[in-house]
This record gives structure tokens, C-alpha cells and sequence, in this order.
């Protein structure tokens, strides 16, 4: 067709060219091995839910935080919780999922610092001699245990900090 068609052209056969494309076009079905015109307008694949550009599905991958599929660019993997969320949703000072930041990392009740629940220490605690208890981070829990006002020769472990008393035990 394709030779047709420069045949046409060089004999300035301009009617012929014009049946030849009118021919080619009516030729159109959503089953021919070209591109659906719907795939044409509205793109091929199916679409990021962040960025709205289309992907082959190998290309994408399901996100429960916005329940929709990411593209590679919009989406960070977290090993923590094993799963992957939206670039915006991952907390890089912790390299974590804003979900589980909120969820499972505590403040230090020495320094404030945030962080995973089993890097914290539980402590014994007597405020104005009311029992309870207190997580440290291992700086603080080392500084507190290395500190001066440690009495020594203190059977109990008590430690005298301004009016709070802390009993160092691991709960």
C-alpha cells in the first residue's frame, strides 16, 4: 500500500492518494491490532493514583494508605510494616510510614526524642511517692545510670533526681 501510495503521488494522482486514505481509514476496529481510540484519548494501562499518568499493571503496584495503585515514582516501600505507601505519607527522619510513626514510636520521658517502642526502656518510678513507671532511650537510660546523683551503696537502686525518685529496673 505504502508503494501505491508514493506511486500515486508521483504521478500527481491526487484522487487515487485520497481513496487510498479514505480506504485506510474506514478500516478502523476497536479489534485491530492498532491502538483502541479509546486507549488513544484516555491513555494505555491503567492510571497512578498520586500522579494520574498511565502504567502497565506490572508497573504499578496496590497501596492500602490511599487504596488506589502507585507508579514507581509516587510510592515508597517501608520494611517495617511491609508495605508500600504514597511518597508523601514516608517520614525520611525515621524511614518509616507516617502510619507508623504515629502508631508505634514513643517519646522518651528523659530527652522527647520519638522512637520505636523496643529501643525504649522501661523504668520504676515514685513522683511524690505514687508508684509509676517511665520509658528512656539507651543515651538517656546510661546517662541517668552513670549520673552523680546515683547514691552509692544503695540497696534499692534508688536514684534522687529534684523531687522525683526513680528505682532503675528493667519492666
Amino acid at each position: 500500500m505504502l508503494r501505491e501510495n508514493r506511486l500515486a503521488i508521483a504521478r500527481g494522482d491526487l484522487l487515487a492518494l485520497k481513496d487510498l486514505i479514505e480506504n485506510l481509514l474506514r478500516t478502523y476496529n476497536s479489534r485491530s491490532p492498532y491502538i483502541n481510540l479509546d486507549e488513544w484519548v484516555n491513555g494505555v494501562g491503567t492510571a497512578c493514583y498520586e500522579c494520574g499518568e498511565h502504567y502497565s499493571d506490572e508497573d504499578l503496584v496496590w497501596a492500602e494508605d490511599v487504596e488506589g495503585s502507585l507508579c514507581e515514582s509516587c510510592r515508597s516501600f517501608y520494611q517495617r510494616c511491609e508495605r508500600y505507601v504514597v511518597y508523601r505519607h514516608y517520614d525520611a527522619e525515621h524511614e518509616a510510614c507516617e502510619y507508623c510513626v504515629e502508631d508505634y514510636m514513643l517519646e522518651c520521658a528523659s530527652c522527647g526524642d520519638k522512637f520505636w517502642e523496643d529501643d525504649l526502656t522501661a523504668i520504676e518510678i515514685a513522683w511524690f511517692d505514687q508508684p509509676g513507671s517511665a520509658l528512656l532511650c539507651e543515651d538517656c537510660l546510661s546517662e541517668l545510670q552513670e549520673s552523680e546523683e546515683i547514691t552509692e551503696g544503695s540497696d534499692d537502686g534508688t536514684i534522687l533526681r529534684g523531687q522525683m525518685e526513680m528505682v532503675v529496673a528493667a519492666v
